[in-house]
């Protein structure tokens, strides 16, 4: 994803624009975001987004679209697809003033796409189906990760932030909770 022409963030201005005064702390409850095409994902994770009640989901189709949500809105804890355009959505996350942990959701959570987001600040992978407990346990770490950064003003980028917490599904054959 690329910003167009000429185009550039003011993200003080974003932050200021929230209603938060800046301050990436005063969330009434811990949100996510979800950028999925697919309407069958969308609804299997609100339905787990809604049965835990204290979470708040915003879905969303496209990169770009998370990029307007994200400009007014500091959400901790971004879930995008691993079809989508996950490279370039790292670049624009990046400059966020409240930089949002990364999760790759995939159906196919192989080598390849390990090997692809080595290093590269990705906070985790969860497969898809979505399987409620796995799905919540990388979220809440991704959100109390976040939490910590943005209360002592740590940052963390790129290759630093890279979290490698392999599923376990496809070793033990079901959920990391055996399920």
């Amino acid at each position: 994803m690329t910003l167009p022409t000429g185009q550039s963030i003011s993200l003080t201005g974003a932050a200021l624009a929230s209603g938060t005064g800046g301050d990436i702390r005063l969330a009434q409850r811990p949100s996510a975001l979800l950028i999925s095409k697919s309407e069958r994902d969308q609804a299997a994770l609100r339905a787990i987004f809604r049965a835990h009640s204290n979470w708040r989901l915003h879905v969303v189709c496209s990169c770009q679209e998370a990029l307007s949500i994200l400009l007014h809105d500091p959400i901790p804890v971004v879930i995008c697809e691993a079809s989508s355009e996950w490279e370039s959505l790292l670049e624009i996350l990046d400059a966020l003033p409240a930089r949002p942990k990364l999760i790759i959701a995939s159906g196919d959570a192989n080598e390849a796409l390990w090997a692809a987001i080595s290093g590269t600040g990705v906070y985790d992978v969860v497969p898809i189906p979505w399987n409620a407990r796995q799905v919540f346990r990388v979220v809440c770490l991704a959100w109390r990760s976040w939490n910590f950064a943005s209360r002592t003003g740590h940052r963390s980028r790129g290759s630093n932030e890279t979290v490698i917490i392999r599923s376990r599904t496809a070793a033990v054959g079901g959920g990391v909770f055996g399920d």
